[in-house]
């Protein structure tokens, strides 16, 4: 019905606003950005309901099937030829999403996740939905063999606890009645670590160490009526993303009615609770687009007034000491590319074994070159050897595409054991 009147609107331009089916946050996190767009701008905007989540949204923004899509902060897409999809844009962070994993207590407490899922129906939402993408990069860091439990795809409606699922898995916000509705009728939820680890090498730390666009998170006790013990999970941010060649006008002005209604929609949905311009961007797996970056530096006086004296004192100076600068950067710049190609060509000889690999031993140990491929780079991006730019989430794909590689070839293993590949 809402997508029908938003179809009947006539008069100025329109543009297609990628969320989910009705009955999702998504939708209903674009129904209130919609109404609040109608009564502060001319452009139009239809809310297109055929994405199947954050994933799908992406690739269908990518192809230009919708103009403006609503997505998990850290969902990636890759272009035809299978490189990573740069021409994506932030346009603002919206509300939080956390990490749910919800199970129906059956005997002993498990100890670890492994445990937890062992043997057990585990349903992710659709394929290409942000929980999905987040939860195989979880398995992946803490290990986990996803032979070993059975994976399940399907609409957000039934990712529930029932008869043919065992745990559900959800990135979704802390106001999901779907969430609150499993825990009411005796879901728990499970915590990767305790939660009084947090700030000293806790579990959920780690993985966050290396997914740097996930935060450790406590839900606190009796956050929900039924959670008498506080959880510890980590939190991503759900963004408005645009392509790189949108109007930048057009960007400045829905980030300024955004922000400037943030109380009709936060009486709207809770979901935009904690709607600000006050955002970490180094956070965003996608970086902002200029007509955002334009609006938050509205209230900049200009460059020139403010560094009027400072200006001409470094003209002074600047003929000096640029070709040092210059010589300096150079150097650098050269050292982090060295380092970044010795981590590319290390992952890619990984991944050109893969064929050859037939002993779990040789699973094994591929597996943990990787790991420590991942961790030599995340240690030297701390230590700053590294930057956290597009090359080391190029890096970051490439070890996540030889896991699932070395994944692939060990269940083609399993299904045809005397084949020689």
């Amino acid at each position: 019905m809402v997508a029908a009147l938003l179809l009947a609107g006539c008069g100025g331009q329109r543009h297609r606003l990628g969320t989910s089916g009705q009955g999702t946050l998504h939708y209903e996190a674009g129904v209130a950005l919609e109404r609040t767009w109608a009564q502060a701008l001319s452009t139009r905007f239809v809310l297109d309901t055929n994405g199947q989540g954050s994933v799908d949204n992406l690739e269908r923004l990518m192809r230009g099937e919708v103009a403006f899509a609503l997505a998990q902060n850290d969902a990636s897409v890759r272009s035809t030829s299978g490189a990573p999809y740069t021409q994506l844009r932030t346009v603002l962070p919206l509300y939080e999403q956390t990490l749910f994993i919800i199970y129906r207590p059956q005997g002993p407490s498990p100890a670890t996740l492994a445990e937890l899922l062992q043997g057990k129906r585990v349903h992710l939402g659709p394929a290409g939905g942000g929980t999905a993408y987040l939860a195989r990069r979880l398995f992946q860091a803490f290990g986990l063999d996803t032979t070993r439990f059975r994976l399940q795809h399907g609409p957000y409606r039934e990712n529930v606890l029932s008869d043919t699922t065992d745990v559900s898995i959800s990135v979704t916000s802390p106001y999901n009645p779907r969430v609150a509705a499993m825990l009411a009728a005796g879901g728990k939820l499970w915590s990767l670590d305790d939660p009084a680890h947090l700030g000293r090498g806790c579990a959920a730390e780690a993985f966050c160490q290396g997914y740097t666009m996930a935060r450790p998170t406590i839900l606190p006790r009796y956050r929900y009526p039924e959670l008498t013990e506080p959880v510890l999970t980590i939190s991503v941010d759900n963004v408005l993303v645009t392509r790189a060649d949108t109007d930048e006008r057009l960007v400045y002005e829905l980030v300024a009615q955004t922000l400037a209604h943030r109380r009709e929609l936060m009486e709207a949905s809770p979901l935009f609770n904690q709607l600000s311009e006050t955002f970490a961007t180094d956070r965003l797996h996608y970086p902002l687009h200029v007509g955002t970056e334009d609006y938050l530096r509205r209230h900049e006086p200009s460059f020139l007034a403010r560094n009027a004296e400072l200006i001409s004192l470094l003209i002074t100076l600047g003929s000096v000491v640029y070709g040092g600068l210059l010589i300096v950067a150079k150097r650098r710049a050269n050292r982090v590319r060295r380092r970044i190609e010795q981590h590319y060509e290390a992952v890619l000889a990984v991944e050109a074994r893969i064929p050859t690999l037939h002993q779990p031993e040789d699973f094994a140990q591929a597996l943990d070159t990787l790991h420590h491929i991942r961790a030599q780079a995340c240690a030297e991006l701390a230590r700053k050897e590294l930057e956290a730019d597009t090359a080391f989430r190029i890096l970051l794909d490439l070890i996540d595409q030889a896991q699932d590689g070395l994944h692939a070839r060990s269940q083609q293993l399993l299904t045809h054991p005397t084949t020689s590949l």
